[in-house]
């Protein structure tokens, strides 16, 4: 079985190889697909290699526990065990979306090393080994306490996933805010205002669902701004694709979707065409 060199992006460094018929059968337990226990089964199965080849690790031992890695490191070695599991093209289903769109189904082929990976900041990493996970950035008036994700915090994100699109985008990005402080003439206050428990101050802390309707109420340069932010401190890889409809000629715009199905499982017509073989055989 093929094995594959990887350097994450926090600088942890490890060998893994493809799947066994041990790890396929994990997708047979749908529960554990949703609650992202699978994720963790299947690095700590694929994965060999000393944490404490990345500075943000040291502290761990000399076991990798993938619960407390970083998201964008899990994320990183994941495309990597399934590049060494079916190889680096993937072949998601597309749906034609959007203004003018037509509703068509197709199927349309990713080269996954195309995808752009972003190296963790060195800032990050030194914040991170000296056990500090919180940054900041400011949104106009608002300064804006952050975090990076690890395993543990991605599971609690994975619990949402029966939300909306919308609700699910808002709930990702409050879990990487520890709180927002603004001043107080930014928010509205007295009666109608949205706003719970905002308290005494000119200077108002925001959590929980005050922080979320924030969120919420911000402008799209605003929501921008608070995307970049987080994004700044944090790596990863760009699943963000773009690609033509080959029936409206319709450009789609979002991310790469990974359902598992399709993900880890062999492409339909590959296995078709070896059951034809075996019919064309037989004259």
């Amino acid at each position: 079985m093929p094995t594959i060199e990887v350097v994450c992006p926090s600088g942890l460094q490890g060998t893994v190889r493809g799947l066994r018929g041990a790890e396929l059968d994990l997708f047979a337990n749908a529960d554990a697909v949703r609650n992202n226990r699978v994720t963790s089964q299947i690095l700590a199965a694929c994965w060999s290699g000393s944490p404490s080849s990345s500075p943000v690790y040291t502290k761990m031992g000399d076991t990798i526990k993938w619960d407390d890695v970083l998201v964008a490191d899990r994320f990183y070695t994941i495309f990597k065990v399934r590049e060494a599991t079916r190889g680096e093209i993937y072949t998601p289903t597309l749906r034609c979306v959007g203004v003018g769109s037509c509703g068509h189904k197709f199927k349309t082929d990713f080269n996954l090393n195309d995808l752009e990976v972003f190296d963790l900041p060195q800032e990050t990493i030194d914040s991170l080994a000296a056990g500090v996970n919180e940054f900041k950035f400011h949104v106009n008036e608002a300064t804006v306490y952050n975090q990076v994700l690890f395993g543990k915090d991605e599971a609690k994100i994975e619990k949402n996933k029966k939300l909306t699109p919308e609700e699910l985008a808002t709930t990702s990005m409050v879990s990487r805010i520890l709180r927002v402080e603004i001043p107080a003439h930014c928010l509205p206050t007295g009666k109608g205002s949205p706003y719970r428990s905002l308290g005494d101050g000119d200077i108002k802390v925001l959590a929980g669902a005050d922080l979320r309707t924030w969120i919420r109420s911000l402008d799209a340069s605003d929501w921008d701004l608070v995307r970049d932010g987080l994004e700044a401190v944090d790596g990863g890889i760009d699943t963000e694709v773009c690609v033509t409809c080959p029936k409206c000629g319709n450009e789609i715009e979002g991310d790469l979707p990974l359902d598992p199905a399709e993900f880890w499982m062999r492409k339909k017509q590959d296995a078709s065409s070896k059951r034809k073989g075996r019919r064309a055989s037989r004259g």
